[in-house]
């Protein structure tokens, strides 16, 4: 019988992670927990289930299907695609949008934000969170000191005030730690990076050395402890940075929660299910292959030394002596193992929104029509628009920080008349043909001018065929073919006015 598990956040993974980490406080340990248990199942690992080989030899291992994967990387695959930014100036100062456009331009190509942005999106959906930490070294040159930095996010403990002041606000968050691991010659130490925010508003940043049980001591009851190794005593950072450098997304939003949840969540016994099928069912087809033997014979072959000898069946082989001889008829077909996948499956791709359509598996006709693909594709979209909302939310956020703080303070850039906007590519490809048709349509019936439909076309992905002075390209080529046209019309008329002449002439 089924040990029974109280509902809570991580209940359905609970069974999953017997083993809880010690190192970290007791109201994080089953969220952090959770976190290396998604990864398991996502990589199909052989310890997140266990799977029963029956009947195959213990060297066979058992077949573990990477629904999990496939459906973590189709919603990935829609979610909040090819995140950018566009300055846009309050003012209209171009010379400070262009400054701003510029400073981020170098940030995101120093730091290979499209890539690490990309990783630490698919790792938020397979887990339930991610993370951006910006840090700044005053030694560098002006316009090299900021990072962007990803963070794993069992390393992430917010402290709010309610834990460090008896009666404090729950809400409101006024320590953040970046906690990991590390070996120390023969010991196993927590390193800690702490940001924590002191009754003037001031954050002051430090790193330390800790046992593993002793380094999570912000409680108002907590005994006061002592790191093992200061790294970074307690420094205040510049006045003018007035949030914490670590910018928490959590995959989903729940109200009263703080951290998301991961795509997998509610799904593991599916998971466990198709994994358990698939093996069944590779035994099942083997068995078909080979076949099972019966004979009215007794006992095993005896060869003319009087030894028992083993059956030797193999195609070409000749049995004598063998009365009866005859395979045991079984199932004929898999059919049965196929349709309890695809609906195990199926079940997987409603929940999650990773449907047959998502995944790719539609008809071109459908692919090609703007709105059955939106029908087809709607649960999948619906679930990636709630997730592309918190994914702007925190980036407009993190981007105003780096504008109205960091680039002032360490690089010496001032742009702060600029709103730096997150902006997201297209889910869907652009069906080519169709954009610029409509975009034809509406220019010759006089509804939308030239201009504006190279910039919508630039902005469906036509970048490289207009030049940035297209306009006036396409205004002096107009007027040379018109030139051109009128000189020949000249040139026409006056051979039509010689030839009269010369008729008359006669």
């Amino acid at each position: 019988m089924a040990t029974e598990v109280a509902f809570g956040k991580y209940s359905t993974v609970a069974k999953y992670t017997p083993n809880l980490p010690q190192w970290v406080p007791p109201g994080h340990k089953e969220r952090v927990a959770s976190y290396s248990t998604y990864e398991e199942i996502y990589w199909s690992h052989v310890s997140a289930y266990k799977v029963m080989n029956r009947g195959l030899d213990e060297a066979d291992e058992p077949v573990y299907v990477p629904s999990s994967r496939i459906m973590v990387e189709t919603i990935d695959r829609y979610t909040a695609p090819e995140l950018s930014f566009e300055a846009v100036s309050a003012t209209g100062n171009q010379d400070s949008q262009l400054k701003a456009t510029t400073a981020f331009t170098s940030l995101f190509a120093r730091e290979r934000f499209a890539s690490k942005y990309a990783a630490a999106k698919l790792d938020g959906i397979k887990k339930g969170d991610w993370l951006w930490h910006i840090v700044a070294d005053p030694t560098k040159e002006p316009g090299l000191r900021l990072s962007l930095l990803t963070v794993k996010p069992e390393s992430y403990f917010p402290v709010f005030q309610d834990e460090t002041v008896q009666g404090g606000d729950p809400d409101k968050m006024v320590m953040v730690i970046l906690a990991e691991q590390v070996q120390v010659g023969d010991a196993t130490l927590v390193r800690t990076q702490r940001y924590e925010r002191d009754d003037n508003g001031i954050i002051w940043s430090s790193l330390e050395l800790w046992k593993a049980d002793e380094w999570f001591n912000w409680g108002y009851d907590a005994d006061v402890k002592q790191p093992v190794t200061v790294l970074a005593p307690p420094t205040a950072l510049p006045a003018e940075i007035k949030a914490f450098p670590v910018y928490h997304i959590p995959n989903t939003v729940e109200t009263g929660e703080v951290f998301g949840s991961s795509d997998i969540r509610g799904l593991e016994v599916l998971q466990a299910a198709l994994n358990q099928t698939a093996t069944d069912e590779d035994l099942t087809l083997a068995l078909m292959g080979l076949g099972v033997y019966a004979t009215d014979e007794g006992g095993r072959p005896v060869n003319d030394r009087g030894q028992v000898t083993p059956w030797f069946i193999s195609p070409g082989a000749v049995i004598e002596n063998a009365k009866g001889l005859h395979r045991v008829e079984g199932i004929t077909t898999l059919q049965p193992f196929t349709d309890h996948v695809d609906r195990l499956e199926g079940y997987m791709g409603d929940a999650s929104g990773a449907t047959d359509a998502a995944k790719g598996r539609i008809q071109v006709q459908e692919a090609e029509s703007g709105i059955a693909l939106q029908l087809r594709l709607a649960p999948t979209l619906a679930k990636a628009r709630k997730k592309d909302q918190i994914i702007l939310d925190v980036h407009r956020q993190m981007f105003f920080d780096l504008v109205n703080m960091w680039f002032p303070v360490f690089e010496q850039q001032n742009f702060s008349d600029v709103q730096v906007i997150p902006v997201l590519g297209d889910k869907l490809p652009v069906n080519r043909t169709a954009e610029v048709q409509m975009v034809n349509e509406l220019v010759l019936g006089g509804i939308l001018s030239a201009g504006s439909a190279r910039k919508y076309l630039v902005a469906k992905g036509f970048s490289g065929m207009f030049d940035p002075t297209e306009g006036d390209l396409v205004l002096a080529e107009k007027a040379a073919n018109a030139a051109a046209e009128g000189g020949a019309a000249m040139a026409e008329r006056e051979q039509e006015e010689l030839a009269g002449q010369g008729v008359e002439d006669a």
